[in-house]
């Protein structure tokens, strides 16, 4: 029946929509990763090479803080990233699922 398939034609598409607006934002998350990522390496390397500068000026303390601080904001950016691959993940199933659906008593 033609009701039918535009019955599940319409939430087909809306999560096609929502979707692409979550494979945008994953692009804007990828990119915030990528910007906390380039600082927490360049400390790392400094403090590496720069450790015997480090303890002689008692300055550990510092560099440990500013460590917790660089990696608590690339865990949020990591954290943010796995959920939406998640919800892109599971809008994918639906998607399939429908399709199935369709197919089958379509």
């Amino acid at each position: 029946d033609w009701r039918l398939f535009f019955v599940l034609i319409v939430p087909l598409m809306i999560c096609l929509w929502i979707q692409y607006v979550y494979r945008i934002a994953s692009k804007l998350v990828q990119m915030r990763y990528a910007l906390s990522l380039g600082p927490i390496m360049s400390h790392i390397t400094d403090a590496i090479t720069g450790a015997r500068v480090i303890h002689a000026f008692n300055s550990s303390t510092n560099f440990i803080n500013r460590y917790f601080l660089l990696s608590a904001a690339l865990n949020q950016s990591s954290t943010l990233i796995l959920g939406l691959r998640r919800w892109t993940s599971l809008h994918a199933e639906l998607i399939g699922a429908i399709l199935i659906f369709v197919v089958t008593y379509g």
